[in-house]
């Protein structure tokens, strides 16, 4: 039996070459080489992304072995998922609800309470979740705790903004303020204190009326695992050569290769 030519069938026939069907024109090539640069730029975004989650996981697991460190005032050197014991002041005056949050289907919010530190700066606790009353008018009640405490819990990035759209506040002037986004530059302007650019999730022992399923209201990574990144990137660089093949489809052809030896011009 005769081996297979995979080779063959992948070029054109014996006789037969591919040239361009007339003159591409330039405003339908523009359109497909902008359509193609955003997939390509959306799934190196990806790829970014998933590679970002893999970092992010590692330090997690690398937290999760360590004791908690005092802290008395704040350290730039600490990164995200330090597990620490934070001693300074709450200020229950300045609290602050993150709506919009959702656990288990049902909308809240997140609290927020600032804690000065002893040695200096300011850092904002996220003390667990409320749920939200059916009317949005009402607020829910805030609990109180000892204003002298230490903390317990570990370092996270603040949630993500995503769109803003006026002020964090909506420019009320009562407190607790409830936002709808959380932005650096706003808190320390209003709390008029250097604000850490971690927050410290609370992890101590359970207050009444608080969830604190931090894996589910703030798990960055667990809602998108860097495999669901790189899945995307993949339909992304998909969907890119998919294009290019459309586009050297509709403007290539075949057509009779000239004979040996024979001149091509008249």
């Amino acid at each position: 039996m005769k081996p297979l030519d995979y080779n063959s069938s992948l070029s054109p026939a014996p006789g037969l070459r591919l040239r361009w069907r007339g003159r591409p024109r330039l405003l339908p090539t523009l359109a497909v080489l902008s359509l193609l640069t955003l997939l390509l730029a959306l799934g190196t975004w990806q790829l970014h992304r998933a590679e970002y989650k893999r970092e992010l996981l590692a330090r997690q697991h690398q937290a999760l072995g360590q004791a908690a460190q005092d802290l008395r005032g704040w350290d730039v050197s600490l990164p995200a998922w330090t597990p620490v014991r934070a001693w300074g002041r709450t200020d229950p005056d300045h609290a602050m609800l993150l709506a919009n949050r959702v656990y288990q289907g049902r909308g809240g919010y997140l609290l927020l309470v600032p804690l000065h530190l002893e040695a200096g700066g300011t850092l904002l606790v996220a003390r667990g979740w409320l749920p939200a009353d059916p009317d949005q008018k009402v607020r829910p009640q805030i609990p109180r705790v000892a204003p002298t405490r230490p903390v317990e819990g570990r370092l996270s990035p603040w949630p993500g903004i995503g769109m803003k759209l006026g002020e964090p506040d909506a420019g009320s002037p009562f407190w607790p303020k409830v936002l709808t986004y959380l932005d650096e530059d706003w808190v320390r302007t209003r709390l008029g204190a250097d604000v850490a650019p971690l927050m410290l999730l609370e992890e101590g022992p359970d207050t009444p009326g608080l969830v604190r399923d931090w894996e589910l209201l703030i798990g960055n990574v667990s809602v998108m695992p860097p495999e669901k990144h790189t899945s995307y990137a993949v339909q992304w660089f998909s969907l890119a050569l998919t294009l290019v093949v459309l586009y050297l489809a509709v403007h290539l052809e075949r057509s009779p290769a000239p004979a040996a030896g024979r001149s091509q011009d008249p």
